[in-house]
């Protein structure tokens, strides 16, 4: 029979049995003299129990439930990898050792498990942004459109060139052989859409487009915006220009001596 520990056993020395008692790490002369010192202070038996409960809780993590299409696939991985372990025979009578291999498959089924949740998170996100993104829409191009204007009666000569990009609103305006006006009169271009077209309008269903005046010699040339209305085919009936007086341009009271063809 082998001899009792002493009873000044260091406490470091009782918890590094203790811990390989539960692990199944001691020798069969180090688990013998083990139980003959539980069996003389009984009292290290609840700390044997407490250790044996605090390993249960670190090595048993919460049970993780996959998505259904995931869950056959991780199962057999696991499977596959128990089939392949052996279990450790124990090297005492005194308490069965700790099967790490199977705590090892374990663990890499829970690893599995998490990665494969997120990863089907991640694809379902995927598909939920891509649901979400909206298609880009085509803007079409509209090409340039062009109005040449011709002086009426009193303006026989009066000539006008409008070229409108309806994609930025821009046009160039070049105008020739118009007299000069006096200092409280100017030229107006308008754009006549109508009355039934949706924008806003005067009483003659035109829009106030751009007001000059030409120099001496008749001319006026000018990058200017026009109105929406160029935008849409089929809108812009005609564009004219009258003379109008300086202050109140937007009455368009004035004689029409240049007109679209």
């Amino acid at each position: 029979m082998v001899s009792p520990l002493p009873p000044d056993l260091p406490s470091d020395c009782e918890q590094l049995l203790i811990s390989g008692y539960i692990l199944g790490d001691l020798s069969t002369a180090e688990a013998a003299l083990f139980e003959e010192l539980l069996a003389q202070n009984p009292q290290l038996q609840e700390q044997v129990d407490q250790m044996q409960k605090t390993l249960e809780v670190v090595y048993t993590p919460a049970e993780v439930t996959p998505p259904e299409n995931l869950r056959t696939k991780v199962l057999a991985a696991g499977a596959e990898a128990l089939s392949h372990t052996s279990p450790t025979a124990s090297t005492t009578s005194v308490k069965p050792r700790w099967n790490w291999d199977k705590l090892v498959a374990f663990l890499a089924i829970l690893g599995l498990i998490g990665f494969g949740v997120i990863n089907y998170r991640l694809y379902r996100a995927l598909q939920f942004a891509r649901m979400e993104t909206p298609l880009p829409i085509e803007i079409p191009i509209l090409e340039p459109v062009v109005y040449s204007l011709q002086g009426t009666e009193g303006a026989d000569t009066a000539r006008a060139r409008l070229i409108v990009d309806p994609n930025r609103l821009e046009a160039e305006f070049t105008v020739e052989n118009l007299a000069p006006l006096p200092e409280d009169q100017v030229y107006v271009l308008w754009t006549v859409v109508g009355e039934d077209a949706p924008f806003t309008t005067d009483d003659k269903g035109a829009i106030l487009t751009q007001t000059f005046q030409v120099t001496e010699e008749g001319e006026f040339s000018s990058n200017i915006v026009v109105p929406e209305a160029h935008r849409h085919s089929g809108v812009v009936e005609l564009v004219a220009i009258t003379i109008e007086n300086r202050d109140s341009p937007q009455a368009h009271v004035g004689t029409i001596i240049a007109l679209s063809q």
